[in-house]
Formats: structure tokens, sequence, C-alpha cells
């Protein structure tokens, strides 16, 4: 079992958001860290209102093979992954949420991301909040 990292996250709604990760292991007898090597394996990361909402996710990133919108393993032998979504999904997350609240305030929500290997364990090794501003500019 891995211990998730807890990581907060800032978007914008009228912004693209990009995050990249290098997952290491640090050996227990020499104290040295090592790349994860994530060859076979697939990430999904998803968006909800709160942790354990019922329900389907506000949305989900599934494994890309590319620099385009969801969970990118970059260099899987470097352990290096990218969550990246687009600006028109963070757009319409914000959109979604904003009814209830302050015009003009942040929204904050849950996510996680879940790494899947190729025998099929998979285990959370990232969560947070992460915290989308209105911004100004369309």
């Amino acid at each position: 079992m891995t211990i998730p990292a807890k990581l907060p996250l800032r978007g914008r709604r009228n912004a693209y958001f990009g995050e990249e990760w290098q997952f290491t292991v640090k050996d227990p007898d020499t104290g040295v860290s090592a790349p994860v090597d994530l060859t076979g394996w697939q990430g999904k990361l998803e968006l909800r209102q709160y942790g354990a909402q019922p329900g389907n996710a506000l949305f989900t990133l599934y494994n890309v093979t590319a620099n385009i919108e969801g969970v990118w393993i970059i260099e899987p032998t470097e352990g290096r992954v990218q969550v990246y979504i687009t600006k028109s999904t963070m757009r319409g997350v914000y959109d979604f949420l904003r009814g209830d609240i302050e015009p003009g305030a942040d929204i904050i929500v849950s996510y996680d991301l879940k790494m899947t290997e190729g025998d099929g364990r998979d285990d959370v090794w990232v969560e947070g909040l992460l915290t989308l501003n209105p911004g100004v500019t369309e």
C-alpha cells in the first residue's frame, strides 16, 4: 500500500491546468532514491466536490499516450507523469459549481490520482484539494 502524497493544487477557470510529477522510491538499505519504473502502468484522476462524493465524478482523466487532456506517463522508466486539463474542462467544472458561491470566489474541490500496475493492482498515489480561481480574462 502506498501512502498518498497530499498536494494542494491551484488552477484557473480561464486557463489550462498542467502538473508534472516524478515518482521515486527510497532504497531502505542505502537511503538512495530512484525513479519508479511505470512501464505498463495506467493513471486515472478524478475530481469531486468532496471526498467520497457519491455518483459520478465532476470529471475523470484517463491514461493517454500523448500531450492531450488526461494522465500521460511521459517517461515510464523515469517515473514521470503529467496531468493535463483543458481550458474548456476547467471552465465547465467552475461554471457547474459556481451557482452556490459568492461571485468571484474560489471553488475548492477534491482530487486523487490512482495508479494501476499491469497486473491490475492499483493504489492512490496523490490526493488533495484543487482550488479553482475564477480568473478575469476570457
